[in-house]
């Protein structure tokens, strides 16, 4: 299990803004002070190249977002924040290369990036960039699950329609961006660690062990967490571990990606939780 971040992904963003630097800065200094201290690399600087974003992305869109300027009203694209969005789908690339399991505590998040548009404070899809590049370096089968509370409308434009990948995507009904399709698996708001739960093992679990997938790619969002402003759900810590130990059993290699959660103290226990969770099976 590795665990990949790097300063560069600090230096994008503003501190007022709600997916700010200090959301990855919390989860990084709860890691350093913690057991797991010793999986964490933030040497790495490897950066997608044109060829690599194509995989899901028009050469438009691309060169808009290298161009710089305003992606909308949320989000100017700095120098910084395009070293940031490179390393952040690198980072996945890299590890996905290393065949290695892990954990990619990366930022701006990537699942609402569409292949030419980007929105949700999400430049370039991490996960479906890593998905297409797989199947690209031999991969066969490679399922994609999201919990983030809000629609992976992103991901599942860039992934839809291809047989070799089975995307399952759970999250709020009636939340941004609205939007469904086959791979949306919605609950109603108010939803907690039961409902969750009992999803995984009714649903998930038996879709996935039909698939066979020699691959989990995992959008990782904590914003359905019980705390979180940008959700109405009740996740708690403890449940998010016991998603992560759900996922832990399902595939021989397993890679997750960090998206939403924004309340910063929460989301470092609930990824250091996750963490925990997956250490304990897969070291």
């Amino acid at each position: 299990m590795k665990l990949l971040s790097h300063p560069i992904l600090l230096e994008h963003g503003l501190e007022s803004h709600p997916e700010s630097p200090k959301r990855l800065q919390a989860v990084l200094e709860a890691i350093e002070k913690s057991p797991y201290h010793n999986l964490l690399d933030l040497s790495i600087s490897r950066r997608a190249t044109i060829d690599e974003l194509e995989l899901v992305h028009t050469k438009d869109y691309i060169d808009r977002v290298l161009s710089g300027g305003h992606l909308d009203s949320e989000m100017e694209i700095t120098a910084e924040t395009v070293e940031a969005a490179l390393v952040a789908v690198g980072l996945g690339l890299e590890l996905l290369e290393q065949k290695r399991d892990g954990f990619l505590l990366v930022r701006p998040p990537g699942h609402h990036a569409e292949p030419s548009m980007g929105m949700g404070y999400c430049l370039f899809n991490n996960i479906a960039i890593a998905a297409k590049k797989a199947i690209q370096i031999g991969y066969e089968r490679i399922c994609v699950i999201d919990f983030d509370v809000h629609f992976a409308n992103g991901t599942q434009k860039a992934l839809e329609g291809d047989s070799r990948i089975l995307l399952m995507d759970i999250h709020q009904e009636n939340l941004y961006p609205q939007g469904f399709g086959a791979a949306s698996i919605v609950l109603p708001a108010e939803s907690g660690d039961r409902e969750y739960l009992e999803l995984f093992e009714a649903v998930i679990k038996p879709k996935v062990r039909r698939f066979c997938p020699e691959l989990v790619l995992v959008s990782a969002g904590f914003d359905a967490h019980e705390s979180d402003p940008h959700g109405n759900m009740h996740l708690t810590t403890e449940g998010f571990g016991k998603l992560a130990k759900g996922l832990s059993e399902l595939a021989p290699q397993l890679i997750l990606f960090l998206e939403g959660g924004y309340n910063d103290y929460f989301l470092a226990r609930n990824v250091l939780e996750t963490v925990r969770q997956l250490c304990l099976l897969r070291l």
